[in-house]
Parts: C-alpha cells; sequence; structure tokens
C-alpha cells in the first residue's frame, strides 16, 4: 500500500513539474561583429554591415537596433545599440561605437565668406572666394581676405578632421608678399569653416575672423 501511494505522488509531480517548462533565467547572448568602434564619412548613409552574433538557450523572439543618437552629418563619437530578448524576457544589450570624421570629404568649391574685425567684432568684408582641394586632408584657399592673394595653404587635421591650420607662409596681395597663418574650427555638419589668421603687411599686425559658408 505504502509503495503505490509513492508511485502516485512521483507521478503527480512528475506532471506537476517535470512536463511542465522550466524559467529560464540565463540571459541571452549577444555579439557586435567586425571592428568596435566602425569609422564612417561625414554625409555618407551609414550601414552596418558587419552585423551582430545572437544565442540564447531558448527561442529568441526580439531583436531590436536603436541608431537614433548617431548623427552622419556632423563629425564626432556616436554609440549604435543593439538587443536580444528571449522568450522569458530576459533581455541583452551590445554597443558599438561609430565615429563620424571628415576623411574623404571635399572642400572644392564655391564659398561665401564674411570677415569680422576680432578686437570690435564688426564686418570688414563680405565677398565670395574659392577652395582648390588636392587632397583629402590639404586644401587652397584662393582669395583669403577678400584680396588678389596667391592660394594659402592649409590643412585639415584632429581626431575627426574639424580643425584647420594656416601654418606660416608669404601670400602676394597685389604683388607685395605679406606674411600670414592662423587656426580655427571646421564644422561640416553646416558646411562651414570658421577660423582667426593674422597678417603681416606694412603697417603692422592686423587679426580677422574669416566665416567660410558653402554656396
Amino acid at each position: 500500500m505504502r509503495l503505490f501511494i509513492y508511485f502516485i505522488i512521483s507521478a503527480i509531480l512528475f506532471v506537476s513539474t517535470g512536463c511542465s517548462k522550466l524559467d529560464d533565467e540565463d540571459f541571452p547572448i549577444i555579439q557586435v561583429l567586425g571592428p568596435n568602434p566602425i569609422v564612417t564619412t561625414i554625409n555618407k548613409p551609414f550601414v552596418d554591415t558587419y552585423g551582430i552574433y545572437t544565442y540564447d538557450n531558448s527561442e529568441v523572439i526580439e531583436e531590436w537596433s536603436n541608431f537614433n543618437n548617431l548623427n552622419i552629418n556632423r563629425l564626432g563619437t556616436y554609440n549604435i545599440y543593439y538587443g536580444v530578448i528571449d522568450d522569458d524576457e530576459n533581455e541583452t544589450i551590445a554597443e558599438r561605437e561609430v565615429r563620424v570624421i571628415a576623411d574623404g570629404f571635399s572642400f572644392e568649391g564655391v564659398w561665401e565668406v564674411s570677415l569680422f574685425d576680432t578686437i570690435g567684432g564688426e564686418i570688414t568684408n563680405v565677398y565670395i572666394d574659392s577652395i582648390t582641394d588636392p587632397s583629402e586632408c590639404d586644401f587652397f584657399i584662393n582669395r583669403l581676405n577678400g584680396c588678389d592673394f596667391s592660394q594659402v595653404f592649409a590643412i585639415v587635421s584632429g581626431e575627426f578632421g574639424q580643425n584647420i591650420t594656416i601654418h606660416n607662409q608669404i601670400a602676394n596681395s597685389y604683388g607685395s608678399p605679406i606674411e600670414i597663418s592662423g587656426f580655427g574650427d571646421v564644422n561640416l555638419s553646416a558646411d562651414k569653416i570658421v577660423f582667426t589668421y593674422e597678417y603681416t603687411y606694412l603697417r603692422g599686425i592686423r587679426k580677422t575672423q574669416a566665416i567660410y559658408k558653402r554656396r
């Protein structure tokens, strides 16, 4: 009799526990594939060609991605996210870093220029200039200061290509040599270059801020 009762209890426990689905306490695995960070060029549509790897003991019921923080039209570092949720609602999130840089961006073209007196802040000249782009990181400004300059050589540098430097050099202004140098920032999200430069001529040194906006 005791043996019969034992089998009955064992059968009940098997039905109530052994045949039912146990909760999955293991979180799914997710991993971004390929390089991390990824580097891309500004204004270029971004596609993550490497994707992700996911694994879980149970059936994976949902994968998601979030690129909302990524701005391909502005230089900088951004994070994109991937997630996976299993059928027990365990969720794992992976992160990839995307660096938007200026490499491959062309500065060549026609620009509208506003010059400001850096002391008084007043506009001193507005004119049209053109930039010649012999390579990705170097270019020539053809009419810096609005005069009949010879080409002024500029270098784009920085982690994302956000800095402009005009090393000290001699340029011609209406046939007269002048010494010129400067530095500033590149804001490619607005196709804008802002820098301060100074030049030495017969009457001394003059410092000016130039704002270039692409036409």
